[in-house]
């Protein structure tokens, strides 16, 4: 019942404020909004506290390796699949490197691409990277969350699938908690009206060739959705990493805001630092700002504005987000092993040559292929859950 009376409020508000007339409805806008953000705060918080009561938990021993990815979208391999333009570089990422070294694989939702296309089509599509996700299941490393474009999969049983299906995971390290969702829960509209979310893809976006990440959520509605993931996991003392806006984030930072405040840091540093020191951080300093250099108008003005810093509370590093697999540089993850948690950029060496320049000392190549990993950030874990606990 909350659900419908909060969508017929939002819906209320919605045309009222498309309406050429706003003005004249302008008290009755403000009438309605407070009752969307109670509603809203009041499923939300239920719904968090939900997954991170129901979330099967699973021990993190120090020489364990976890990579997490989300937001892979496989489709049927048509010109609308937006996976088919990283799916070589992602193949041969999981085979070589991660199957390799052993890694557990959490899936953390919208894997599939539902919305579009039949389970079916998917799978015979991409037989290869199901085969892979096989030898990470043979081998007990494997969970895979739903998300909202594969939320079907929950909801229909006659959908066979191989693999345990999890709304949540929860890791404990050393007692402190980590918790793994897609993250679209915040918006219950993807999970209760999923149906017109379909409609609009199938007939709507297939048809005029609009590919997903044209579809990404703005950026007013990114920050809302990582403002609320935030404070919830900074009340709990937890760190939250989530999916679904495509965003990549680490300690709750973006990229963009991440390089400004290095470079902020580095010359605080530098005032007291020793002649020798000084060189170091004079390199560094080069380092960020060709980082910056590098984002283009249009990726400079996506990150400035939704920033978690636009409010006065303290920011916690609680909050991550394992970015996508169908990015147009590449595929971004999170990984965790040996303690420390790292935010992972893969990428083709033939379709990003200019990026390498910017990142000469972070940039690792897989042998034998013209695939590179950077290590964007990296923090150890301990060090971020005393932050939590004494920040908090």
């Amino acid at each position: 019942m909350e659900e419908m009376g909060c969508l017929k409020i939002y819906l209320l508000y919605f045309f009222l404020a498309q309406s050429k007339k706003k003005q004249k409805y302008k008290i009755i806008i403000y009438l309605a909004a407070p009752d969307i953000l109670k509603l809203n705060n009041k499923i939300y918080l239920r719904k968090l506290n939900s997954i991170n009561k129901k979330s099967v938990e699973i021990q993190i021993k120090k020489d364990d390796k976890i990579v997490i990815f989300s937001d892979m979208h496989l489709g049927n391999g048509k010109r609308n699949d937006d996976f088919k333009k990283n799916s070589d570089l992602f193949h041969h990422v999981l085979k070589n490197y991660y199957l390799k070294k052993n890694y557990t694989l959490i899936l953390n939702g919208d894997i599939e691409e539902l919305l579009r296309t039949t389970y079916q089509k998917i799978k015979k599509r991409w037989h290869s990277i199901y085969q892979l996700f096989d030898k990470f299941n043979q081998n007990k490393k494997l969970y895979k969350i739903f998300g909202n474009h594969d939320f079907e999969l929950r909801l229909r049983k006659d959908i066979q699938t191989e693999y345990n299906l999890y709304e949540s995971i929860k890791l404990d390290y050393n007692g402190n908690k980590i918790l793994v969702f897609h993250g679209h829960q915040i918006l219950y509209i993807f999970e209760k009206f999923n149906f017109l979310v379909s409609f609009v893809l199938k007939y709507i976006a297939n048809p005029f060739g609009i590919k997903n990440y044209t579809l990404s959520m703005d950026n007013k509605k990114k920050i809302i959705l990582e403002e609320k993931i935030h404070d919830y996991s900074r009340k709990n003392e937890i760190i939250s990493i989530i999916g679904h806006t495509h965003r990549p984030l680490f300690e709750s930072l973006s990229k963009y805001d991440f390089v400004r405040f290095k470079i902020e840091e580095c010359c605080r540093k530098y005032v007291n630092a020793t002649e020798k020191q000084k060189k170091k951080i004079e390199k560094d300093i080069i380092e960020y700002k060709n980082e910056l250099v590098s984002f283009s108008k249009d990726e400079i003005k996506k990150e400035i504005k939704p920033s978690l810093y636009t409010k006065e509370n303290l920011l916690l590093p609680c909050l991550f987000n394992s970015g996508c697999c169908i990015g147009k540089r590449g595929i971004t993850s999170i990984e965790i092993s040996d303690e420390f948690i790292y935010l992972v950029h893969w990428f083709d060496k033939n379709k990003n040559k200019k990026y390498i320049n910017y990142h000469k000392n972070k940039i690792k190549k897989l042998s034998g292929s013209d695939y590179y990993r950077i290590e964007l950030n990296s923090e150890n874990l301990d060090y971020i859950f005393t932050r939590i606990k004494l920040l908090t």
